[in-house]
């Protein structure tokens, strides 16, 4: 998987759009799931987009969803 950005500064209110690229291209499942560290610093959605929540650090993951069937 490869992201479009590796890290940005943001401001309280201030929204940024992060995109992941899975690979290969013709993988199955090309789900990925987001989370941020410090949830009270910055959310991030299930598409990627990041809101400064207040002053802080915070890590955004993206990792690759496993389906077992």
């Amino acid at each position: 998987m490869k992201l479009d950005s590796h890290e940005e500064e943001l401001f309280i209110g201030d929204e940024w759009e992060l995109n992941a690229v899975v690979s290969p291209k013709n993988a199955t499942n090309q789900e990925v799931k987001w989370t941020s560290s410090e949830r009270s610093v910055a959310s991030v959605d299930k598409e990627g987009r990041v809101k400064a929540l207040k002053e802080g650090v915070t890590i955004i993951t993206c990792t690759t969803v496993i389906i077992v069937t």
